[in-house]
């Protein structure tokens, strides 16, 4: 159950209602914390397509790119005909008509029709084309308007979302725009997270309390009667939410389609909504609780005001759904009338000779405006299959109306995702070519390398491993950038415990960062005074700037030091950067740290031993193992989180390695490992560090603990890693706007870092963006391949799992991370006004926990516009369905997609694509599921 209600709970409808509802929509997480999840994670039991069109009824956002995107990537050859064939080829086409077989095969004709430049219809060829294709039946012939009327009301009834929304444009107003003003200001305030300085009052009575407190003094929409009508309100809001459903006269057992049509017109406000209550160990949702049936009860409140404000004054019947269908179907007219012509009533009410004569004019009207699709439809096929006018002129309008039938079933969503297909085709033979080809020599099995690198499969992270590779005899390894250690982790000095581990897990240990004991006491307490100071200097400068009377005499007064800092980290950002940093490290120098945790013993040798395992390191250790987690660095910017490692719940992953490390190092836990059958050699050292995304600079961690024996090493290895960092800077330059053309790697280097410490730049890095894959294998099946930093990469021994329980492991955690990670950079890139969060520039922080469009709009849940696209405004990121490629025998796959429901339903509904590679036949399959990818459209 979601909710922790008590009154919700002592109604069972109303829970399971609001369970089916919540269904649909995603939860938010906070920005501070990003995680990426797929914003139609709740339609994922459908096909692909069909989710893509049950989405936009939903939330009104589109599913694909616009077709001349594609066909720009075609010209460029990013698409090939041969993909399109290949796409075409995997739907069910209808026959062709015989008409049109000189012109090719269907399949052809439709890969012409995609690839064609639309041409704009001229006067000449409507006047053409309508002649032919007009039914000379249709026009004038309406016996019985009102019957036609009656039926689409009975249509619209079926259909209804909500009241509000088929009400509005009725009447010609946007009620549901006007529903979400009155209840945003509300929600934002009560759900703030700590930014604002005058707080909604009453917030620990709950939402529905402390709004309804305010809502009995708010003159701000007398017009509704809300003063009058909050005074009626029950105590409980599950009862208040009772009555506005039978106000609006909405059925019981339409109760969870209604609450879900509400949900889904603010998403993201009720998705972080859902976050709260799916989170009750929240600082803010344990002090201010909040949860949906308050949200709805609040929500619905205003729609049964505005909806009986505006029935009575135009149609003058209460504002249920009983009553306005019992009246339009006393005048189906008028109903025509009113849902034809935009909002605008040109008779009165209750006129029905007016109204049918009315009607008449808006049928006849829409008649055209089919008529006109089907010219369009067939002067496309004519155009496309390059088809003269004198040929056109000789044939029948009987034959022209098969072209229009035939043409108007490759519908703009077919259309475009067949061009989505082609794409992902077109990456699979790139994919398919590369790892057909020899392996890498330097990655043959002789034993473990001396040194063993483990990095976080992020795409990031591709390039500089292929670096580092050719530095010398290094082994790669590719995981999961919490490595194994699903941890709550307290900073020294920091403000509260952070959720180190991805969203799909809970956490199994509790480690804090504690001063070294070896670190002088006098020493340490002056450290720790400083921060102090620091945080009490901040808390004053907050209050002096949000006062009420105190910002005009600061401003006066101090106004031009913050003038000159302005100026100065917008000339030269990278200097200033450097010069607070050194002034920083004079002030308050580094204190050296150790970790700590009261976990029990057994539990945390059990934690290492399946993080051993998982990085198949359990059986085969170098003399020197290396977990570098990996963080971004961006200035000024509120999706920071976006860039740090999402395996580490949207923070750096650099504690989960430092934590394994230290685990793995100590002799306490060394012994309970041999009793689980791991054996570790005393020689074995395990190090930890963390990788700058941004700078492409790794920073080693407790170097000073390092014994003698491996300091030389060590030592190495650091020149390695700055030396592949280097060349990884130099090869990522090239894809960064602004960067040189062709950089040095001096230059490359002190782009990147200029870009990290700029406030005014949008796009410090490209983050996961261009994606396309992940691959499940020995490093031996990709290395030596340059993969763009595009590619998942996450070792995986089928020889060393013979039960396949890390296979499962691998594709229940790490896949469906990525996947949900693919799902966000999709539907951010194909709709970024509904699914991402709009630009950068024009976005505003809102109670520290997400960020609006303007002063009031949804909560926006995605990745901003700069985050996927380029500066001329075309996709950088090319949004595909993940491509999953597993090395391992078929049964074992097969084994895993029967044991594993939501791994089956993804690859069965096309969210994502299994190609299956066979290690001893070296064939790459592509899983052919039950459904057809297409077949649904």
């Amino acid at each position: 159950m979601l909710e922790t209600n008590t009154a919700y709970k002592t109604d069972p409808l109303l829970a399971e209602a609001i369970e089916r509802a919540s269904h649909w929509i995603a939860p938010v997480w906070p920005i501070r914390a990003f995680v990426a999840r797929n914003p139609l994670a709740g339609l994922e039991t459908l096909p692909f397509p069909d989710a893509v069109r049950e989405g936009r009824r939903l939330f009104g956002g589109d599913g694909y790119l616009p077709e001349s995107t594609s066909r720009s990537w075609y010209r460029a050859g990013r698409i090939s005909d041969r993909d399109l064939i290949q796409a075409i080829r995997r739907l069910k086409v209808p026959a062709l008509p015989s008409s049109l077989s000189p012109y090719g095969d269907a399949n052809d004709v439709i890969r012409r029709l995609l690839v064609a430049e639309p041409r704009p219809l001229t006067d000449e060829w409507i006047g053409i084309l309508e002649d032919k294709l007009r039914d000379p039946f249709a026009k004038g012939h309406l016996t019985d308007i009102g019957s036609l009327a009656r039926t689409r009301l009975e249509a619209d009834i079926r259909q209804l979302t909500t009241v509000a929304a088929w009400l509005g444009p009725l009447v010609g107003r946007d009620l549901v725009k006007a529903l979400n003003e009155a209840v945003i200001p509300y929600v934002e305030a009560f759900l703030d997270d700590g930014q604002a300085a005058w707080t909604m009052p009453g917030r620990e009575q709950g939402f529905y309390r402390a709004w309804r407190d305010l809502a009995l003094v708010d003159r701000s929409q007398a017009w509704l009667g809300v003063q009058q009508a909050a005074r009626r309100l029950p105590e409980e809001a599950a009862d208040a939410l009772l009555d506005h459903l039978t106000q609006l006269g909405i059925t019981e057992r339409a109760y969870a389609d209604y609450l879900k049509y509400h949900l889904a017109q603010l998403p993201g406000w009720a998705g972080y909504i859902k976050w709260r209550v799916l989170h009750p160990d929240d600082d803010w949702q344990h002090v201010f609780p909040i949860d949906l049936v308050q949200y709805l009860a609040v929500r619905l409140f205003y729609e049964v005001r505005l909806v009986e404000q505006i029935s009575r004054d135009v149609f003058h019947v209460p504002g249920r759904v009983d009553a306005l269908h019992h009246y339009f179907s006393r005048h189906p007219e008028e109903y025509y009338g009113w849902r034809f012509n935009g909002g605008h009533g040109n008779c009165r009410r209750g006129d029905d000779r007016c109204w049918e004569h009315e009607a008449r004019r808006l049928f006849e009207r829409e008649q055209q405006r089919e008529l006109r699709t089907r010219v369009q439809a067939v002067f496309d096929v004519i155009t496309a299959l390059e088809i003269s006018e004198d040929t056109v002129r000789g044939l029948g309008g009987e034959v022209l109306g098969h072209w229009a039938d035939w043409a108007s079933w490759l519908s703009a969503d077919r259309r475009r995702h067949l061009w989505l297909e082609a794409l992902e085709e077109h990456y699979q033979d790139v994919l398919a070519h590369r790892l057909a080809n020899p392996r890498d020599a330097s990655t043959s099995e002789t034993g473990p390398a001396p040194t063993q690198v483990a990095f976080c499969m992020d795409v990031r992270s591709e390039g500089i491993r292929r670096h580092l590779e050719a530095q010398g005899a290094y082994e790669t390894i590719g995981a999961a950038g919490f490595f194994g250690i699903p941890m709550t982790y307290q900073e020294w000095m920091g403000h509260r415990p952070t959720h180190r581990y991805p969203a799909i897990l809970t956490p199994q240990m509790a480690v804090r960062e504690e001063v070294a004991e070896a670190l002088d006491h006098q020493e340490a307490s002056r450290v720790r005074q400083w921060w102090e100071v620091k945080a009490w200097l901040h808390h004053l400068y907050r209050r002096l700037k949000q006062h009420v009377v105190t910002p005009f005499a600061m401003v006066e007064s101090t106004g031009w030091t913050w003038g000159v800092g302005l100026l100065a980290r917008t000339v030269e950002p990278g200097r200033v950067f450097r010069w607070l940093k050194k002034l920083g490290l004079h002030v308050r120098p580094t204190v050296p740290t150790e970790l700590a945790t009261d976990t029990v013993m057994e539990e945390t040798a059990d934690l290492v031993a399946a993080a051993l395992t998982g990085l198949g390191i359990a059986r085969r250790q170098g003399r020197l193992v290396v977990l570098l987690g990996h963080r971004g660095h961006s200035d000024n910017n509120p999706w920071a989180s976006a860039l740090q490692c999402g395996a580490a719940g949207g923070h750096p992953g650099g504690a989960n390695a430092r934590a394994l490390a230290w685990l793995a190092n100590q002799t306490a836990i060394r012994h309970r490992l041999t009793a689980r059958g791991i054996e570790l050699s005393p020689d074995t050292w395990f190090l930890a560090g963390e990788h700058n995304t941004t700078t492409d600079e790794v920073t080693l961690f407790d170097r000073h603990r390092v014994p003698a024996s491996l300091r030389s090493e060590v030592e190495q290895l650091q020149r390695d890693l700055a030396e592949a960092g280097r060349l990884n800077a130099v090869e990522r330059s090239l894809d960064l706007p602004g960067a040189p053309a062709k950089p040095s790697i001096e230059a490359a280097i002190r782009h990147a870092y200029q870009r990290s410490v700029d406030w005014a730049e949008t796009r410090p890095e490209w983050g996961l963006a261009s994606h396309f894959a992940i691959v499940i294998g020995r490093r031996q099946l990709t290395a030596g391949h340059s993969w763009g930093n595009r590619v998942f990469l996450h070792s995986y021994d089928y020889r060393e799992d013979t039960s396949g329980r890390w296979l499962m492991n691998i594709v229940n955690g790490p896949l469906i991370v990525a996947h949900w990670i693919n799902m966000e950079y999709y539907f951010s890139t194909v709709d970024n006004a509904v699914y991402g969060s709009g630009s950068k520039v024009t976005a505003n922080v809102v109670g520290g926990l997400g960020v609006m469009q303007g002063s009031h709009s949804d909560l926006k849940p995605g990745l901003p516009w700069q985050s996927v696209r380029d500066t001329d405004g075309a996709p950088y990121h090319e949004p595909m369905r993940l491509l999953v490629v597993i090395e391992a025998p078929r049964e074992r796959i097969q084994g895993v997609l029967d044991a594993l429901p939501l791994f089956r339903q993804l690859v069965h509904n096309a969210w994502i694509h299994l190609l299956m590679y066979d290690p001893v036949t070296e064939e790459l399959v592509r899983y052919q599921p039950e459904v057809a990818t297409v077949a649904s459209i």
